[in-house]
């Protein structure tokens, strides 16, 4: 566990040093004072809580919690919120600070939370929203390295699919299909997610907001590679194979 820290530390560390770099780049061709800059991760990392290592196998606060920073001289006001934010709103973001139109896939949605809002008027946010994570790929597990003396593993902890909807304090986590029982949270008593709580009323509400997040994702049209150029799509088809995205 000390290396695993250290390791990660020391990642940390470098990504701080190559964004500095970034940013001083910016700074000396005189584009950073018009420039948008957001400092954000896609996920968090297991280092041994929940006895658990990488970003795999869960949807925990230590894998979906995030930081989120942005900077903008002379639009952003400095400060801190907490209200309630989440990755999607960065691409409502990009386009307003673009001024850009949304697509027209979106004009239907942009009253709804969970499409993603623009984050450019904190003051405008909303002070509680439903956010929704997914875990969408099912990596598996390697029981043929366990050996015959090894306790049992029972490998349906890897192997489901999970989502996740937090709303106030409270978090429920579902893995579709039914492999195993919904786990509701209540974050502000029990940050750890130690223990489930036991509340029907917040079960069942979240439960069918949840629902209703899966069924307008259904709902949403398939993405459309016509419109591409061939070349370039394999071309991006190839740079994701080079680091490790396969087919799915």
């Amino acid at each position: 566990l000390e290396v695993m820290h250290a390791v990660y530390d020391a990642a940390m560390a470098e990504l701080d040093a190559l964004f500095a770099e970034l940013i001083g780049q910016l700074e000396a061709r005189g584009a950073l004072e018009n420039t948008l800059v957001v400092l954000v991760s896609d996920h968090g990392e297991h280092l041994g809580e929940h006895e658990l290592f990488d970003h795999r196998y869960s949807l925990f606060d230590e894998l979906v919690r995030l930081p989120l920073v942005m900077w903008w001289p002379g639009r952003l006001e400095a400060g801190r919120t907490d209200k309630p934010v989440s990755n999607q709103d960065l691409f409502l973001t990009m386009l307003e600070a673009a001024d850009v139109a949304p697509p027209p896939v979106l004009h239907d949605r942009l009253d709804d939370p969970a499409a993603g809002m623009s984050l450019l008027d904190p003051a405008a946010l909303p002070a509680e929203r439903a956010r929704f994570a997914s875990y969408l790929n099912d990596f598996g597990v390697l029981t043929s390295a366990l050996g015959p003396g090894d306790e049992p593993v029972d490998p349906r902890r890897f192997q489901r699919e999970l989502d996740v909807l937090v709303h106030e304090d409270w978090k429920l986590t579902e893995a579709p299909g039914g492999l195993e029982p919904p786990r509701l949270i209540d974050l502000a008593g029990d940050p750890a997610e130690a223990q489930p709580a036991q509340d029907a009323t917040a079960l069942a509400e979240l439960g069918a907001q949840l629902a209703a997040w899966r069924e307008a994702l259904q709902a949403a049209p398939p993405s459309d590679k016509d419109g591409i150029d061939p070349r370039e799509l394999a071309d991006q088809e190839a740079r994701l194979g080079a680091i490790g995205y396969g087919d799915d």
